[in-house]
């Protein structure tokens, strides 16, 4: 995870990767321990929004995460803002 940003009174974790793809481990996490339900992961890729389940594993933890990852291209993020608006 990146950056952490606010949005009205939510924290949303980002995460930003050079390529395509990429692990979103530590979004996982932090999503996980904060109960978070959004996440954003800015790429190289087209926008898009998905509903996830995943399971997160740590040290003495095993267990299930369900998310929405909006997935945005590098050149929007100056308009997160203005997406998360309409999303969260």
């Amino acid at each position: 995870m990146d950056y952490l940003i606010t949005h009205g009174p939510t924290i949303v974790p980002v995460e930003i990767k050079a390529g395509k793809r990429g692990s979103l481990k530590s979004l996982h996490i932090f999503l996980y321990e904060k109960q978070l339900q959004h996440g954003v992961r800015l790429n190289m890729d087209r926008p898009s929004i998905g509903n996830f389940k995943t399971i997160v594993r740590m040290k003495n933890v095993k267990d299930k995460l369900s998310y929405t990852l909006i997935s945005l291209p590098l050149y929007l993020a100056g308009q997160l803002d203005r997406i998360l608006d309409d999303i969260i």
